[in-house]
């Protein structure tokens, strides 16, 4: 035996359970139309032509090719001689020129001291770009300098330019030299 009060029937469901209801059959009735086929196909379209035959037939030859127009005009015509329509507009710009050789050169000069023979021959010890080399007063250092005094604090020396530069001891300098 069941109860009466859990017998319900449809009619007795309260309305929220008919709009519910209604929802789910409407997003059924929804979902298969969106699925049917509904004629949306695309139109027949003509083949796309590949670079190649773009580039060997002109878009406007067919128009340039007349009874009235010559053979030569044509050429002339789609090569831009003589055509009003015809850009340089689409032509990328010339290249730049390259820039003009360097004519001088940064040496990096590092005067690590001195030392006096028994003669008193007096001979500083460099480092050009990270080279050593010696030299006595008067003498080439490196390629590109001439010693010119030797002291304890510095070192005078003249490039090939005949510019005088002087390089402070245990300090690293950078020389602008000319290239030769």
């Amino acid at each position: 035996m069941v109860p009466p009060e859990s017998k319900t029937t449809i009619a007795a469901w309260p309305r929220h359970r008919w709009v519910s209801l209604l929802v789910i059959i409407a997003g059924l009735i929804i979902a298969l139309l969106a699925g049917w086929r509904l004629g949306g196909d695309l139109p027949d379209l003509p083949p796309i032509r590949s670079e190649e035959a773009r580039e060997a037939e002109p878009l406007f030859r067919p128009l340039l090719e007349r009874p009235d127009l010559g053979r030569n005009l044509v050429a002339e015509v789609m090569s831009g001689g003589k055509n009003p329509f015809y850009t340089d507009y689409f032509k990328p710009p010339p290249k730049p020129a390259p820039p003009p050789k360097p004519t001088m050169k940064q040496v990096e000069v590092l005067y690590q001291g001195w030392f006096e023979s028994s003669k008193h021959v007096v001979e500083a010890f460099v480092t050009l770009d990270g080279q050593r080399a010696s030299a006595q007063a008067g003498q080439l250092l490196g390629k590109d300098f001439t010693l010119l005094e030797i002291r304890s604090d510095y070192l005078k020396v003249k490039s090939k330019d005949d510019q005088e530069h002087q390089v402070p001891f245990k300090k690293a300098t950078q020389l602008k030299v000319p290239i030769p």
